[in-house]
Order: structure tokens, then sequence, then C-alpha cells
């Protein structure tokens, strides 16, 4: 037996000789922080409205 019969089968691979682009990882936790404040705010805003609406509409009134 010639081959390693635990190694996995050889295979070409596309692209393997081209250049890999890394980006920053401080603009990658940036734009994550970002994306988390902005989407939690913007939900907690929809979320809002969207009581008072139902509120309104079952007769509550401001002060209430």
């Amino acid at each position: 037996m010639p081959e390693n019969p635990y190694q996995p089968p050889g295979a070409p691979i596309s692209g393997a000789d081209r250049v890999e682009r890394f980006g920053s990882p401080v603009k990658a936790i940036l734009f994550g922080l970002l994306i988390d404040i902005g989407g939690s705010i913007v939900a907690g805003t929809i979320l809002a409205v969207a009581w008072g609406v139902l509120l309104g509409a079952g007769g509550v009134s401001g002060e209430e």
C-alpha cells in the first residue's frame, strides 16, 4: 500500500496562487460596534413607536 489511508485525497484548488487581502481588525471592530449600537437604537425606536400606537389605539390617554 503506497498511499496513506488516513490522508485525504488531493484536489486542485483554483485561486490558490492569488494574494489574499486582509482588512483592518480595528475597522472591523468599529463597523461591528456601529452596526450593533445603531441597530439597537433603530429597533428600540421602532418598538417604542409601535407600542405607543398600540396603546393609543386601545384608548389610553397620553397622561397615562
